[in-house]
């Protein structure tokens, strides 16, 4: 914080973890000259400084899943699906020109375990932003469209109750009722 030059590089990695305040400092480094900020990280989670960075900052941003590593050149995620965890002699046959970064049976392993619908999967084997949270029960996507949502009571359903159960923490239960205006 409070460094200036012509030229400053800033490079973030494992940028989902980071908190707050190192993000905060991080942006004041960029206050003159020729500056550049590189955030590399699994996007964990739908909120924080990266997920905000990623989703409302001006930017070029490149997404990348493992099945763009060279150890996935030739095995992408149709193959992975198709072979069995507990085959590892197989997998060990794929060609791993890097074994240092992830490789097909830790792939494969982490479908059976998440299942590729599960947004964990999402996050840390596909490089996606995960439409919720892994113990959410409602999406963020369907939150999102139900802004755009017209509530309707029908002559058959005179009154309509909707409600939202909190778990635990600061939440709160909240709920809604409406009755049908045109008995």
């Amino acid at each position: 914080q409070g460094y200036h030059s012509v030229h400053i590089l800033v490079i973030m990695d494992e940028a989902s973890g980071v908190n707050r305040a190192l993000w905060e400092s991080s942006y004041s480094l960029l206050a003159s000259g020729y500056t550049r900020f590189l955030a590399i990280g699994n996007p964990m989670g739908l909120s924080g400084p990266f997920y905000e960075a990623w989703t409302k900052l001006p930017a070029n941003k490149i997404t990348m899943d493992i099945f763009g590593s060279p150890n996935f050149a030739q095995n992408g995620i149709t193959s992975i699906r198709h072979l069995k965890a507990a085959d590892p002699a197989r997998l060990k046959t794929m060609s791993m020109p890097w074994p240092v970064l992830t490789q097909p049976l830790w792939a494969r392993e982490m479908m059976d375990v998440w299942g590729e619908d599960n947004p964990v999967f999402q996050n840390r084997v596909l490089g996606e932003w995960a439409t919720q949270a892994p113990d959410a029960l409602i999406s963020l996507t369907w939150l999102e469209n139900s802004l755009d949502y017209e509530p309707t009571v029908h002559a058959k359903s005179p009154k309509v109750l909707g409600v939202d159960v909190a778990r635990h923490g600061a939440d709160a239960t909240v709920f809604i009722g409406l009755e049908n205006q045109a008995q």
